[in-house]
């Protein structure tokens, strides 16, 4: 068995599924049944397609094998083992190295949001650091009128990977003594060598005196004066006279008032255009239009309420921004009067610039041409917003002009394919690049018909396709108009299948199908069985006596009457059903060797034979150029091509460094160039039946 890595280097970011692709051949006599697996990896976090790949002698598969690294996975290289495994074990072992690239991403949030206080107040930041590496984070605070003075503990702080850490900002400004309060924006910014994330808070400072309570004061002040002034003239213009009536004092002395409120607030909830979804961390804008006093800006908590607090009356210009949003200006102005509870406007929508998701198709060589729908989901369910695209020729595709923020359904279909559906959440303005999609294939079926050497339709005939531990069978009918036709549907594809075909008083027929992805294959030709009681056994070696096996042998006497594979260790095959006597023509044939046909005559009725038959291999060659790093051709570069059997050795003696490599068989081989001086250089190649260029082979400088 032999396997290798169409890649050796991979990069890998961590929660996203990267493809490892494994290419085997099968080197032996035998079928063979190989599944490959990542060595250390949770079996939920990876997957196969296919499963268990059946090869027959000298075919070669493909093992896809999608591998996704926990979020924890600390970013570094490693050494991943692939394991290769047949029926009967362990049989190798590759190494692929993987580069987990390193992970960055910070959380923050902060509580409270709106302080209402006096000349003091703190704000909690809870920073997590939900990379794959050690980041350092610190925090800063300001405000625009540069009013507070500000505290954190601590300034900065190194997070592991997964680890939170609480800051404390105190904020201490002078509070005005008398007036009305005054709304302080603080923004605070959470810097990484990656991200600068910030949040806007308000501190609302308080006087010491309000207007409304210094007004009733002075009110109160002025009744008292009164108050007195009159009951000193009363007493004087009374003076001696015996008092009739009492006046209760606080008739005298007056009501106190409540103090009045002399600020409002307004309230919003921001919301996405796109799906109605409430959106955090959007900034109101307030800009008074009756004062030159500054504006006033709040953000959104995760339910997209935000509360403007301690605006003084009057008009004001509402606007909402955010990052990778259209700005929206409210349409009316907004005013405000002193008033307990907060103006609240109506749900503000606002649209995120278009986003785009992109990736690729794979499933089949090469990757099938998809159309891949994006509907965007509102509340779970499905809206009438639909994108859609295709895949190009590498199955490469883009879909733009996507809404956002949202959640998309992701339907991709391809022909003999099933449907396969995903979801993926874009950011507004979001490009979204997503995993390689591994589309499976459909269920194939195969459909052919079973005849006698005379034409006959057969019923009765038993067929069986195999494929690995998959095995369908059936049995053509023996009335109505189907006579001798079969369907063997719900097959596994792409797979290659082995048909055996039986029937009582016939000789049985052996047949390999390839089906194709979800393809439905009819077999151009009949199936004959021949009826007879002759056979012909025998065995197929090479020249030098090494069983072959997956041969197809054919027996023909005019029409094909017969035919099998050579599917056992020993490369034994037998044709049953022939008449006797009779004399037939057997064509040997299999990708590599040469065709050879021999006749054999069955003398009596119920006579046998036995033929052996040696198949020669079909040669060709290996050419190319040996060069240094600065294009100077190398002579004398000594160069082994192996293939685990045989080994041939030959030397780009020419000037020029050319080399040509004689007697090569069908199949894999390792060729290594040797030279004084110069790494060793080592490539991996599949030979066929016509001679291969393999180009311009360049050799490094040892650095011993």
């Amino acid at each position: 068995m032999r396997a290798r890595l169409t890649a050796q280097q991979y990069g890998a970011f961590v929660g996203v599924p990267f493809e490892v692709v494994v290419q085997v051949q099968n080197d032996e006599q035998t079928i063979k049944e190989v599944f490959a697996r990542p060595a250390f990896i949770p079996t939920e976090s990876y997957s196969s397609r296919p499963l268990v790949v059946s090869l027959f002698p000298g075919e070669t598969a493909d093992i896809q094998l999608e591998i996704t690294l926990p979020r924890e996975t600390p970013a570094g290289m490693y050494q991943l083992p692939i394991e290769i495994n047949d029926e009967n074990g362990q049989v190798g072992t590759l190494t692929a190295n993987i580069q987990v690239a390193p992970h960055d991403e910070l959380t923050v949030s902060i509580a409270p949001k709106v302080v209402l206080g006096g000349a003091k107040t703190s704000f909690i930041v809870t920073a997590t650091n939900r990379g794959n590496r050690p980041t350092g984070v610190s925090v800063t605070a300001g405000d625009s009128d540069r009013a507070l003075r500000y505290t954190i503990e601590p300034k900065r702080a190194q997070l592991e990977g997964g680890q939170a850490l609480a800051f404390r900002v105190d904020a201490t400004g002078k509070r005005p003594f008398t007036g009305n309060s005054v709304p302080r924006a603080i923004q605070i910014d959470v810097a990484t060598r990656s991200a600068n994330l910030s949040e806007t808070v308000t501190f609302t400072q308080k006087p010491r005196l309000s207007r409304g309570l210094l007004t009733s004061l002075v009110l109160l002040s002025i009744i008292v004066l009164w108050a007195l002034v009159f009951s000193a003239g009363f007493r004087a213009a009374l003076a001696g006279q015996q008092a009739k009536k009492a006046v209760a004092t606080s008739w005298i002395e007056g009501a106190k008032p409540d103090p009045s409120i002399s600020i409002g607030s307004i309230q919003a909830k921001i919301i996405a255009a796109s799906d109605q979804r409430p959106l955090p961390r959007m900034i109101l804008t307030a800009t008074p239009l009756d004062t030159d006093r500054p504006p006033i800006a709040g953000s959104s908590d995760e339910d997209g309420v935000v509360l403007l607090a301690g605006l003084a009356p009057g008009r004001y210009a509402l606007e909402v921004s955010g990052s990778g949003y259209d700005s929206v200006s409210v349409p009316f102005d907004q005013r405000v009067v002193p008033a307990e509870d907060p103006i609240v406007l109506d749900d503000i929508e606002i649209e995120g610039d278009p986003a785009t998701i992109s990736g690729a198709v794979s499933g089949g060589d090469p990757a099938p041409i998809t159309t891949i729908e994006a509907r965007l989901m509102i509340n779970d369910s499905p809206s009438d917003t639909v994108v859609r695209a295709t895949s190009d020729t590498t199955g490469a595709f883009t879909i733009t002009g996507l809404a956002s923020p949202g959640r998309y359904r992701l339907t991709f279909t391809a022909t003999g394919f099933e449907p396969i559906q995903l979801f993926q959440e874009v950011s507004a303005g979001e490009d979204v690049a997503i995993p390689t999609v591994k589309l499976q294939a459909g269920p194939g079926s195969i459909t052919g018909l079973i005849v006698d050497q005379d034409g006959t339709p057969l019923g009765g005939a038993s067929i069986t396709a195999t494929a690995g531990a998959d095995a369908v069978s059936s049995t053509t009918p023996t009335t109505g108009t189907d006579v001798g036709v079969f369907v063997l549907g719900e097959l596994r594809s792409p797979a290659t299948y082995l048909l055996q075909i039986s029937l009582e008083g016939f000789g049985t027929q052996t047949l390999t199908v390839k089906v194709g992805p979800g393809q439905a294959v009819i077999l151009p030709k009949s199936v004959v069985l021949s009826r007879g009681t002759g056979v012909v056994r025998g065995a197929v070696t090479d020249t030098a006596g090494v069983a072959i096996g997956g041969v197809s042998i054919t027996a023909s006497n005019g029409t094909v009457v017969g035919q099998t594979l050579s599917v056992d260790a020993g490369g034994q095959y037998s044709l049953a059903g022939l008449r006797a006597p009779g004399t037939y023509v057997l064509t040997f044939a299999k990708e590599g060797y040469q065709t050879e046909t021999v006749a054999v005559r069955l003398s009596s009725t119920g006579g046998s034979a036995t033929v052996n038959v040696k198949l020669e291999r079909t040669l060709s060659a290996f050419t190319g150029l040996v060069e240094d790093e600065n294009g100077n051709a190398l002579p004398g570069v000594t160069i082994v091509a192996a293939n685990g059997d045989v080994s041939l050795a030959s030397l780009s003696t020419d000037p020029d460094g050319s080399f040509r490599i004689e007697n090569v068989f069908v199949g894999w081989w390792t060729i290594t160039f040797t030279a004084e001086g110069y790494d060793n250089t080592v490539i991996l190649v599949q030979a066929t039946t016509i001679d291969q260029n393999l180009g311009t082979i360049v050799m490094k400088v040892s650095s011993a």
